[in-house]
């Protein structure tokens, strides 16, 4: 029974300090030139290596924002897309003291619809 409680024990406590290793990320989207909230952006957290793992994701809310949670320390690219907006990739390097990270305003660029060119193609 001794053994039992001292096994027990030490799982609680291992899983209590991988738990005290993970960090959470928010943030909130907006419009670059009209400072508006933007909803429903898709955002994905990927490891910064060549294999660029999804490590979270999530989409941000009415009010723009949004909460990855569970992350371990390390280098990421948040990715973050919307149609009708410009795709961004912001580098984001997770570490220290600090569990909670702010990112802020996450400013999106809305895609350009200007038409170059028209051409006319008449079927002969």
């Amino acid at each position: 029974m001794k053994q039992f409680t001292l096994i027990l024990l030490s799982l609680l406590s291992l899983t209590t300090a991988f738990a005290q290793n993970k960090y959470t990320l928010s943030g909130t989207m907006t419009d670059s030139l009209s400072h508006e909230k933007i909803f429903y952006a898709t955002i994905g957290l990927l490891t910064s290596d060549s294999n660029a793992r999804v490590v979270a994701n999530t989409f941000s809310g009415a009010d723009g924002r949004f909460t990855l949670t569970d992350i371990t320390a390390g280098d990421y690219v948040l990715k973050v897309s919307l149609v009708g907006y410009d795709m961004l990739s912001i580098p984001v390097s997770v570490k220290g003291e600090q569990r909670k990270i702010e990112l802020g305003e996450v400013m999106m660029k809305k895609v350009s619809n200007d038409l170059q060119e028209v051409t006319d193609l008449q079927m002969p």
